[in-house]
């Protein structure tokens, strides 16, 4: 997320500010897979960014989700 970006929606559910529960249930149920988050940014334009949620792989030190 960039600044003046927001996250509207969570593989196509849309979300709100305050709905990070939404993206942690997305990404702890992917297993590995891609999770769709769609932004907006402060004109109005949206994208979806896919990321893969480490929850599901080994454990390492430092492991980050990787943004496509």
């Amino acid at each position: 997320r960039g600044p003046g970006e927001a996250v509207v929606a969570v593989n196509g559910t849309p979300v709100g500010p305050n709905d990070f529960p939404t993206l942690h249930e997305a990404a702890q149920q992917a297993f590995g897979n891609p999770v769709t988050l769609t932004v907006e940014d402060a004109d109005g334009r949206r994208s979806d960014r896919a990321f893969v949620s480490p929850f599901a792989l080994p454990a390492q030190a430092g492991l980050q989700p990787h943004f496509a």
